[in-house]
């Protein structure tokens, strides 16, 4: 490898994303099987507010293809009837886990 380019991984760290110094420690991490005493625990509760703006972004795609419907109408109505059913799906389920799980 060019030395140009060593000493830019070597400041930048690897690609950018994890520095050399954390290298060190990569060998003690495996050792202690990858885990630093985290507690990965998913609940119902979480999934509310992806969930919301899931739905948000689906509704909004369905708003934007019925304003999009008079350019092509006959591609367009199946596709805004198919995501108006998958928001409504989303929202139900975004519906349920706020009033049941939150």
């Amino acid at each position: 490898m060019h030395a140009i380019w060593k000493g830019f991984f070597a400041r930048a760290g690897l690609f950018g994303f994890l520095p050399v110094t954390d290298l060190k420690s990569l060998p003690r991490l495996i050792a202690n099987g990858g885990s630093q005493n985290h507690e990965h625990s998913l609940s119902w509760g979480s999934l509310v507010e992806p969930l919301g703006i899931a739905t948000f972004v689906l509704l909004a795609c369905t708003l934007t293809l019925g304003l999009l419907m008079k350019k092509n109408r006959r591609v367009l109505l199946p596709l805004h009837r198919a995501l108006a059913f998958i928001t409504l799906t989303s929202a139900i389920c975004h519906a349920l886990l706020v009033l049941f799980a939150h």
